[in-house]
C-alpha cells in the first residue's frame, strides 16, 4: 500500500468504542488518530470509499456524557496481523470528513 498520509499518526494505549450513532451499537475501536483520519478495529470488513457517520464513546473526557459524532470515509481495509483466538479483525483508515468542533477538540487533544 502506498503511503499517503500526510499527518503522523498517535496510537493510543486505551480502547475508545467507535458506535454507530443511531443504533450505538459498536463498530469497533480506535486504534490511532491524527489530524486527518483515524484507523480503527473492527470485526467485519468495511466498503472502501463509503462514507460514514459514526461516533467515539470517550469515557474519560466527555462532558456531556454523548458520544462525540463525526464523519468519515473509508480510505482503506485489510485483514488485521492481530488474530484472536474467537474471530480475525480488520484495521480500517478513516478519513474525517469536516469535523465538528467537539471533534476536531478531541484529535488536538492527542498533538
Amino acid at each position: 500500500m502506498n503511503e499517503q498520509r500526510r499527518d503522523d499518526r498517535i496510537s493510543l494505549y486505551y480502547h475508545l468504542k467507535v458506535i454507530d450513532p443511531k443504533t450505538k451499537h459498536q463498530i469497533g475501536h480506535l486504534a490511532d488518530v491524527s489530524a486527518n483520519g483515524c484507523q480503527i478495529v473492527v470485526d467485519h470488513p468495511l466498503k472502501e470509499n463509503r462514507t460514514m457517520q459514526l461516533a467515539i464513546e470517550d469515557t474519560l473526557n466527555m462532558e456531556s456524557g454523548k458520544p462525540l459524532a463525526f464523519v468519515a470515509n473509508c480510505r482503506w481495509c485489510k485483514s488485521s496481523s492481530k488474530k484472536t483466538i474467537v474471530q480475525s479483525s480488520y484495521d480500517v483508515g478513516m478519513e474525517f470528513q469536516h469535523l465538528p468542533p467537539k471533534m476536531k477538540k478531541f484529535v488536538e487533544s492527542f498533538h
